[in-house]
């Protein structure tokens, strides 16, 4: 996968056309993953 910047469409768009979603951060070296449920509405993000 590929890490880069998406423009504000690109983005808008794949946060509309998707409900799942993963977080992630790392500490220590040690990843870390959330699965979630999200919604997408006027410029916000609900999970």
């Amino acid at each position: 996968m590929l890490i880069r910047i998406l423009a504000t469409l690109e983005c808008t768009k794949l946060l509309t056309a998707n409900r799942f979603a993963r977080l992630a951060c790392a500490k220590d070296g040690q990843p870390y993953i959330v699965p979630l449920y999200y919604a997408h509405s006027d410029n916000h993000l609900y999970a």
